[in-house]
């Protein structure tokens, strides 16, 4: 426990709580979690002094720890996919009449809009998912990369809306992988082991098998909605807070991944895109082995992993930089302003 008072100590008059080893709510007993952590004078001094991470909170296998940012950050305003389009501010069209690896999306705002890799975007000629974080200026507009996530349809549809953030195996899948067949596979894969997890609680749930494929049927279906809500509410509880700009994620045990934002305000204005996302995740993955969850310092070691990870050649996007970044222990991408500053980062265990 000495080690985690000395990384509270490092931030001063308004530490962070970190919490010590517990049981995953809503078991028996639970398994001890084996991965060994990195001692907290070996992690990088950004996962000492400027990042730490907040009391986890748990639900059933799901653990959440918030990550804390105890310095000022100078990231811009960016407006969220969610907002623009619930506005009329931000419109999405199929690109040249229908290009399924792309979309047209305008802002007329002034404010640059942040599209984060696993928005879902419905309607159109078929359902899409945002590839890779991309920024769109204000006043202008951009093509954006994405994947399909509706295998059977390729016919006009209602007008695009935001249907939400996808779950942490599908933006995996889309952000690192990047490959429409295996998105494809990834969303039947997923919509039935929600129908499998379902039936096991005696919930039948045939919105599950839609006739077109669609991950659609994850974001919409009421027993999945009902099954993840809690989750939803747990996560939301550890990503409200003032100093608050991401969160790592454990599940069953394991870590399974990290998210950054450049500022608690981004982080707060996709709190409930993350939150859904994350419910419908552990909705999908079950209720596991009953696996304790990691040490904070594991936790601790995979965010150090993530903050540290060597950086690709960064890509051009709307005035951003967008690099792929691979650690030890993660992979992922970043997403950061001109001058460097961080916009967003989301890393996946290896």
């Amino acid at each position: 426990m000495h080690l985690f008072l000395l990384l509270a100590c490092s931030l001063g008059s308004t530490p962070p709580t970190v919490a010590g080893p517990a049981v995953a709510q809503g078991t028996d007993e639970a398994i001890t979690a084996t991965e060994v952590a990195t001692p907290l004078a070996a992690l990088p001094p950004i996962a000492r002094d400027r990042y730490t991470l907040g009391a986890r909170v748990t639900h059933g296998a799901l653990a959440v720890w918030p990550v804390l940012d105890s310095r000022p950050s100078t990231t811009g305003e960016y407006l969220t996919l969610a907002d623009g389009l619930a506005a009329g501010t931000v419109s999405v069209e199929e690109k040249d009449g229908g290009s399924v690896p792309e979309l047209h999306v305008k802002n007329t705002t002034d404010t640059p809009l942040l599209l984060v890799a696993g928005d879902i975007v419905t309607g159109g000629r078929q359902d899409r998912v945002v590839v890779a974080d991309h920024v769109v200026p204000a006043r202008s507009s951009a093509s954006v990369a994405v994947n399909c996530v509706e295998h059977g349809r390729w016919s006009e549809g209602s007008k695009f809306g935001y249907g939400g953030r996808a779950e942490y195996e599908l933006k995996q899948a889309v952000e690192v992988d990047n490959d429409q067949g295996k998105t494809w596979a990834k969303v039947a894969e997923l919509n039935a082991r929600k129908q499998t997890q379902l039936a096991a609680k005696g919930v039948k749930e045939d919105a599950l098998a839609p006739s077109t494929g669609s991950y659609r049927a994850s974001l919409d279906a009421g027993a999945v909605r009902a099954d993840a809500a809690p989750y939803a509410a747990a996560v939301t509880r550890a990503l409200t807070g003032e100093k608050v700009v991401g969160l790592v994620v454990a599940y069953d045990g394991q870590v399974i991944g990290t998210e950054l934002f450049g500022s608690p305000a981004l982080l707060a204005r996709n709190r409930a895109s993350i939150a859904e996302g994350v419910a419908r995740d552990a909705v999908s993955r079950g209720e596991g082995t009953r696996a304790a969850p990691p040490e904070d310092l594991v936790a601790l070691g995979y965010l150090s992993d993530a903050l540290t990870a060597p950086a690709a050649a960064p890509i051009p996007t709307g005035g951003a930089l967008r690099a792929d970044t691979e650690g030890d222990k993660t992979v992922g991408k970043d997403l950061r302003e001109a001058d460097g500053d961080l916009v967003h980062k989301s890393h996946y265990k290896k």
